[in-house]
């Protein structure tokens, strides 16, 4: 107060209050932003000892300010929502844009407060005033307004440090909101993409699977045909018909491949604990015949256990395996090496190695497209599906997928799967 002449150590318990009040806040529970807010005023209020606490952001043309929130220490209650024009009181806008803390001992005759004077300050008994800036993102967005009321307080420098921080609690406050509501818009267009991914799969599996009896009937009728016509037909028509045959069947390929892109998650299995080693071991059975056809060997080392989708993990080594037998080199008997290692506590590496043709890496991002290939369909059979399947194979299970390659020196693909959980 005016006059009052403070000892050494009512300084020191004044200055461990404060520091008590900040702790306090900084050790409160996370909480919606309206509850913040009421928090930091009651605390300052109580801390600092003054009787009103507000806090007051600008309007975007910092043509006013809006309270967020007032607490009220004699009457223990909030208010919120009163707003005042820059237009009628000029003095104190220019002082908020100008000071970086507004301290008015006498606010009643202090040349940037005393316009509040007939209409506020003596109706509500305030005689001094603190106005603090609130910043945010290096910008002034608001003030918190300390009023003492009864009699007249100067300010110290205490009181001004304390007074910061607060407002500082007040910017990470507002930071918090702003972070909460980005959060929430980005799961709610998270979620508003995965449905739409789940329809457009939903209809690309619906659309695919009513192509597959036309497309059937195509091929069977132009069987038929053949066979009628038989020696009767002229070349040229038998030509014809022997094309439609070669697109009919194309057609059916392509429809298979997107059924089995699309049933990665429209006919998805939940996950369950496997043996890699036992998966592996029923691929290499299913690709005996292509093994012994290019005289290729199958290395394998330790694999760990992981909590997959059993006919997914099938599915993906046979595309890996099948891959490295189909772009083998021919100066060469393929040989092929799969090793897995924990890398974490919830996830392990797998790793799919050949002694290839391999591929330039500035083809990498380009190779787990749908449909996209490297080389004619006359070099190598195939539409391109494959590992494109597995990179979302890999994805439903929360892993990543990539690959290292050098022309003529093989590839190394490279994936991580999800370990068992943990047993209580």
């Amino acid at each position: 107060m005016s006059g009052f002449v403070e000892t050494a150590e009512e300084r020191t318990a004044r200055v461990l209050r404060y520091q008590a009040g900040l702790l306090k806040l900084a050790k409160a529970p996370p909480a919606d932003l309206e509850t913040a807010l009421r928090r930091i005023t009651e605390v300052d209020s109580e801390t600092l000892g003054v009787a009103r606490v507000g806090i007051w952001l600008f309007n975007e043309d910092r043509s006013e300010i809006v309270c967020q929130d007032v607490y009220l220490q004699g009457e223990n209650r909030h208010l919120c929502g009163q707003k005042l024009l820059a237009k009628n009181y000029p003095a104190y806008f220019q002082a908020l844009e100008e000071s970086r803390i507004l301290p008015a001992s006498d606010a009643r005759r202090d040349p940037r407060t005393r316009e509040f004077t007939e209409g506020y300050l003596v109706p509500q008994q305030i005689f001094s005033m603190m106005d603090v800036p609130i910043r945010l993102g290096g910008k002034v967005v608001g003030i918190v307004c300390h009023e003492q009321v009864g009699a007249l307080r100067d300010w110290s420098l205490e009181d001004q440090d304390f007074a910061s921080s607060i407002a500082d609690m007040v910017s990470l406050a507002f930071a918090a909101e702003e972070r909460r509501k980005a959060e929430e818009a980005l799961q709610e267009k998270t979620a508003a993409l995965e449905r739409s991914n789940r329809e457009l799969e939903r209809f690309a599996y619906v659309a695919t699977h009513d192509l597959q009896e036309p497309i059937l009937l195509i091929i069977a009728f132009a069987d038929r045909l053949e066979r009628l016509l038989g020696a009767r037909a002229e070349p040229q028509a038998l030509d014809y018909l022997r094309r439609i045959q070669r697109s009919g069947e194309r057609m059916r390929e392509l429809i298979d491949d997107l059924l089995q892109f699309s049933r990665v998650t429209t006919q998805a299995k939940p996950f369950e604990e496997l043996e890699l080693s036992q998966v592996l071991a029923e691929v290499r059975k299913d690709l005996e015949l292509r093994f012994a056809e290019s005289g290729g060997r199958l290395e394998t080392g330790a694999l760990p256990r992981v909590f997959a989708d059993a006919s997914q993990m099938r599915q993906l080594f046979q595309n890996l395996l099948g891959n490295a037998l189909k772009f083998r080199d021919p100066r060469r008997a393929p040989v092929l090496r799969v090793a897995g290692r924990a890398i974490s506590e919830k996830f392990c590496e797998i790793s799919v190695e050949d002694n290839g043709i391999g591929f330039e890496e500035k083809y990498l991002e380009q190779i787990f497209r749908p449909f996209t290939r490297l080389h004619s369909r006359s070099e190598y059979e195939g539409n391109g599906i494959g590992l494109a399947l597995c990179e979302k194979i890999v994805l439903r299970h929360g892993g990543t997928l990539t690959a290292h390659s050098e022309p003529g020196h093989g590839s190394k693909f490279l994936f991580t799967l999800p370990l068992p959980p943990a047993k209580p």
